[in-house]
């Protein structure tokens, strides 16, 4: 190996353990509770939708069905579906619905709050479901004082349809990572999926942000900065539908990736503030992580894969079968360490740093499925063990999305799959349909 690149990935593994590290400190760091400062009793719950007709009845049964201590107003905002997304809406009573031409979902929030009656503003997907106590306990933790915002932790209702298991996984343990570092005020990102916010202070800090592709990522930096708090409402979860084809996975990873980028380049600042330290920071890294080491990683599988072929003289064989086994699941890890334990292998300063880290890393996924979950089951196993692919296909999407870095006017207009899928038997019989 190149000495260059040698010390490159030595560096990358030395931070990937500080970084885990971090997480266990912040993961047994027990903050003082905030006080309660004021009672709020009104809510808006806005629902913005585009070409939801698949899931939109369920999410404003779910939103209708929510307790709330006062006040609920709920407006489900059309935004140029093109599906029966506002046929369905308008059959459901206790519900206010807008429509508009497509406009975007930072543009149609914005909108919706200027017409909102209630002191806070909470905003539910189309595609998500709350649960039962979602509202009260987002109310609570808004009460707390300088608590400007708030989300919860989002599970994966689909969970069981081909990569979303993964994706499942990844949102979990997205949930604990949020959930430790609001310990600290680090969070950067209040689900769009589902959140709630003080309205007034939302107001005086600008709204949600058309430009950028995270209008999530961007309101939670500029509330942090603006000196107020972001909370994690753990006593309750919201479910959402991710995106059940390739191609519609495909494109909102691409969003999610530009989006993080485009948010870092508009927001990074040289501070005292955790947000810039520590958080933003880690964005950066993961972006630099999938370039060189999935560089390398892609080099080794490669090399090891043609020497297989050079000595055999076979495209595939059992010993390629195995050798790629390793490479895309934790069999390889558990090898690698086990290898280091006997003396088998080398066991240098940095092969130990790596092995504890990721001896370290594991655990933190089993915390976050039995917290959150709170069970265990074949569709956490298999993606556990097999974490490897969608990383890969993540590190790929981060990578070809490096550009965002030059690009700094990017509207927030969303696109989704429009009629052509399948509607629920209710929403049929809501619209008409046979």
């Amino acid at each position: 190996m190149h000495p260059a690149v040698k010390l490159i990935t030595e560096a990358i593994t030395v931070i990937c353990f500080l970084t885990t590290i971090s997480y266990y400190l912040l993961l047994f760091y027990k903050p003082k509770r905030r006080k309660t400062d004021r009672a709020f009793t009104s809510v808006t719950v806005i629902i913005p939708a585009h070409n939801e007709q698949r899931y939109i009845e369920a999410c404003v049964q779910s939103v209708l069905k929510a307790e709330f201590h006062g006040e609920k107003e709920i407006i489900v905002v059309d935004d140029g579906s093109t599906d029966a997304t506002a046929e369905i809406v308008s059959r459901i009573e206790g519900v206010t619905l807008i429509r508009q031409p497509h406009s975007g979902k930072a543009a149609t929030l914005n909108l919706t709050i200027a017409k909102a009656k209630g002191e806070l503003v909470a905003v539910v997907d189309g595609d998500t479901e709350i649960e039962t106590n979602t509202l009260v306990e987002m109310q609570k933790d808004l009460e707390q004082e300088k608590t400007v915002a708030t989300t919860c932790p989002v599970l994966v209702k689909n969970r069981d349809v081909g990569l979303l298991m993964w994706v499942h996984i990844e949102q979990v343990y997205a949930s604990l990572l949020r959930s430790i570092m609001t310990k600290v005020n680090a969070n950067i990102i209040n689900s769009g999926q589902c959140g709630m916010y003080r309205k007034k202070e939302l107001v005086e800090c600008g709204g949600f942000s058309t430009f950028g592709l995270s209008e999530d990522m961007d309101i939670a930096i500029r509330i942090v900065r603006a000196g107020y708090h972001l909370s994690l409402s753990e006593g309750t979860m919201a479910h959402t539908h991710m995106p059940d084809n390739f191609g519609w996975f495909w494109q909102q990873r691409i969003r999610w990736a530009r989006g993080g980028l485009n948010n870092v380049m508009r927001h990074m600042r040289l501070n005292t503030g955790l947000i810039d330290l520590y958080s933003m920071p880690l964005v950066i890294f993961g972006y630099i992580q999938s370039v060189i080491m999935g560089g390398f990683n892609l080099y080794k599988i490669v090399d090891g894969y043609c020497g297989f072929v050079a000595s055999s003289g076979q495209w595939m064989s059992w010993p390629i079968v195995a050798f790629l086994i390793d490479w895309v699941s934790a069999v390889g890890v558990i090898k690698w360490i086990y290898k280091l334990s006997t003396g088998a292998s080398p066991l240098t300063p940095i092969d130990l740093i790596g092995a504890i880290g990721a001896l370290l890393t594991y655990p933190l996924f089993i915390v976050a499925i039995v917290k959150f979950d709170k069970k265990f089951d074949v569709y956490h196993i298999i993606p556990l063990l097999f974490m490897t692919p969608l990383w890969w296909i993540c590190m790929f999407v981060q990578v070809i999305c490096i550009p965002e870095l030059f690009n700094k006017n990017r509207y927030n207009i969303w696109t989704k799959p429009s009629v052509k899928q399948a509607i629920p038997a209710r929403a049929k019989a809501a619209v008409g349909v046979e």
